[in-house]
């Protein structure tokens, strides 16, 4: 029986009528496993390749003659953008069966939500933050909408994967099913899944269950069209750096990311300033997750618009995820990238036609080289990362992630939210659920009373006179708040007004002035009145100025990418997409990088990956090695690498230990807090600290191997 004839009659005919000629492969497989299996299903294969009908045709199949009395399928997105951009996706596949499709987050309809509240049925487009609203606000509601709920659909499945959200994704599953008769199906959606197992345990227990359907490469691999430069960081080239980068973009539809916010609303203005001076039309624009959702909208609108043909995007992440933007031209990256997996989503936007190659290219900056340069200058490592990361792209290979993060924080907010959702709870009820099936009994039962009991003590929880946990007084003012529903932070912020439309927001990182000049949404605009008390900045249209201050952004490292690095860098090979100026940066740094390991005084070099390089950095300070740490190897200094590596084995008791000294010495506190840290016990803190940035194992490893 071919893979159509399988579906049901009116998917037949919605499929009919949207001209589809045949399926992809990708489709024929997931279309197959889920008509005639129960497992659960992951679907991996690139951007743009029918992974949302893939699960949604089969899905729509199963549950036909159901949706119209009961939600059977939920998707569940990381971004309300993309449940913007699916749904048309999706109600295209069910308008032959006139099936209910709901979008469910902040911005969507609140009385398309309420009909759905009191008729349940058809399919809901959701994220974890509305989820978890439904949770604690509709307790009775949500168990009469999801009663008969078949499948839940998670798009970008790898973005969950060792994420906050993702504890709070995988707890809300195991919430939602604990209230209702069925037992819902999973099927992921990812482009990148660098580790298989891992991906099948975060869906459930039992890998054995979970099917895994990848892309078939033979014949389907994309070609790819890459090159490196890079450009010396003085006055003449970082002009030629702009000329490049403007002649490169003006034509065709371009995305340029970079890490920072800050550089993309200084190189977007720059480029619409040679635009200005050429009297080229201004084909720039500027897109990330500070700017307003009409901006971001409109952007969005443009890339797909294939009457627009010339046009160039600055943007973060915000546009490295599954939206539809229609074809892209090219890629520009003009910072270097630290994850293969992001990089591997971000290049996978162009080349989205059959018969065009991804297109991307690294246009980086590089110190110009002094006598009093830093050593991480000397050796490059920026050109070295972006080599590595592309090698290694080529080899297929992205970063693996456990399969859950297993976060201390977001278990105690689901403790709080599950003792919301039914007003109180059985103790037992409550670790049997969140600790045991939603985060793998990362605390036993003695760690789980040390954290009931400092709840108790700062007044979040209490036990009544029936052993039921109940909320306290500060516990139902903190779950009642809208800002609960989500598990990470949002910086405090002011709204940029122009004529009282929103351009968008800035962190209130610093004191602004009035005649204050900022740079946002890639032009330059004078504060003129600052409204302290609704945290709102009054500007119009001005000349000059520097970015705004959108705070700094971090990023960890895997360890294969570090020792690629070092394969690169004790390498002769010169990789062909290399240009010219990036090949003598190579040949810079590689003899750097060897001339420094023969000043044993001063230099050492690690290269595993950046869990490790903080461990080392916390022993050295540990046992007052005064070091300078430089992403991937440190500058020793009063001390020689022979006499370093003697006094750290010597004293490795002390890394083994580490937990211990970050309770007793290191103010963490003020080090990448998570949002609901405040909730924890300062035992558990300390061992979520480690389990978050550091490595002891590996730095154990290393020191032996010395």
């Amino acid at each position: 029986m071919d893979t159509f004839s399988k579906l049901h009659e009116g998917v037949q005919k919605a499929i009919w009528r949207l001209n589809w000629e045949n399926f992809r492969p990708i489709q024929d497989k997931a279309i197959d496993c889920i008509i005639n299996s129960n497992n659960d299903l992951i679907i991996s294969s690139p951007t743009a390749s029918g992974k949302t009908e893939a699960a949604f045709l089969p899905a729509i199949s199963e549950t036909a003659n159901e949706l119209h009395e009961s939600v059977c399928i939920l998707y569940v997105s990381p971004l309300k953008a993309l449940i913007n951009d699916q749904f048309d996706r999706v109600e295209n596949l069910c308008s032959e069966l006139q099936i209910t499709v709901t979008k469910w987050h902040g911005d969507a309809s609140n009385t398309a939500k309420r009909k759905i509240t009191k008729n349940p049925k058809g399919i809901i487009l959701i994220t974890p933050e509305s989820i978890e609203a439904l949770l604690i606000r509709k307790s009775n509601e949500t168990r009469n909408i999801f009663k008969n709920l078949k499948f839940i659909i998670i798009d970008e499945l790898h973005s969950f994967l060792a994420k906050e959200r993702g504890d709070q994704l995988r707890s809300q599953i195991e919430r939602i099913k604990n209230i209702i008769p069925t037992t819902p199906r999973i099927i992921g959606l990812s482009a990148t899944i660098g580790d298989e197992l891992n991906a099948k345990l975060w869906i459930q227990d039992n890998p054995n269950s979970v099917e895994f359907i990848k892309e078939n490469q033979d014949g389907l691999r994309k070609e790819k069209h890459g090159s490196v430069h890079c450009f010396d960081q003085y006055d003449q080239d970082i002009i030629n750096y702009q000329k490049y980068l403007y002649e490169e973009t003006r034509i065709g539809v371009n995305l340029i990311f970079a890490n920072s916010k800050k550089i993309l609303e200084k190189q977007c203005s720059n480029l619409k300033q040679i635009a200005k001076l050429r009297n080229h039309s201004d084909n720039y624009s500027i897109h990330h997750g500070s700017l307003s959702k009409e901006i971001r909208e409109d952007v969005e609108e443009n890339l797909k618009d294939t009457k627009i043909r010339n046009i160039s995007v600055f943007c973060t992440n915000t546009l490295e995820l599954g939206i539809d933007i229609g074809n892209i031209d090219k890629v520009f990256l003009i910072e270097p990238i630290n994850s293969v997996s992001s990089f591997i989503q971000r290049i996978g936007r162009s080349g989205r036609l059959d018969d065009m190659p991804i297109n991307f290219s690294f246009l980086i900056y590089i110190e110009k080289l002094e006598s009093n340069s830093l050593e991480y200058d000397k050796v490059r490592l920026d050109i070295i990362k972006c080599i590595a990361i592309t090698l290694l792209m080529l080899e297929e290979w992205c970063e693996p992630n456990p399969p859950s993060l297993r976060e201390p924080s977001v278990l105690a907010h689901q403790l709080l939210s599950h003792i919301a959702q039914y007003g109180e709870a059985k103790t037992s009820n409550t670790y049997d659920l969140i600790v045991d099936n939603s985060f793998r009994k990362y605390l036993n039962i003695e760690e789980f009373k040390e954290l009931l009991i400092f709840l108790n003590d700062q007044d979040y929880i209490y036990q009544d006179t029936e052993m039921n946990l109940r909320l306290s007084s500060k516990g139902e003012v903190l779950t009642e708040h809208y800002e609960f529903y989500a598990v990470f932070s949002s910086p405090d912020e002011w709204r940029v007004l122009y004529t009282g439309k929103e351009i968008g927001k800035i962190p209130i990182l610093a004191s602004y002035q009035i005649d204050d000049k900022i740079l946002l949404a890639g032009r330059m605009w004078k504060i003129i009145d600052i409204q302290e008390e609704v945290k709102s900045i009054l500007v119009l249209p001005a000349g000059g100025g520097k970015p705004a201050s959108f705070g700094n952004v971090s990023f960890e490292i895997h360890k294969k990418v570090h020792e690629k690095m070092v394969e690169i860098l004790n390498s002769e090979d010169i990789p062909v997409f290399l240009t010219e100026n990036s090949v003598n940066a190579l040949a810079e740094g590689r003899l750097n990088f060897n001339n420094m390991k023969q000043e044993l005084g001063t230099f050492f070099s690690v290269f595993q990956g950046s869990r490790i390089q903080s461990t080392l950095a916390l022993f050295f300070k540990r046992i007052k090695i005064i070091s300078e740490s430089q992403e991937a190897f440190f500058i020793l200094k009063k001390i020689t690498k022979e006499e370093a590596i003697k006094k750290m084995k010597i004293q490795s008791e002390k890394l083994s230990t580490l937990a211990d000294y970050i309770l007793n010495e290191v103010r963490y506190k003020d080090k990448l807090m998570y949002k609901y840290d405040y909730l924890l016990p300062n035992s558990i803190l300390s061992r979520a600290y480690v389990d978050r940035f550091l490595d002891i194992e590996g730095a154990l490893s290393f020191l032996k191997n010395l």
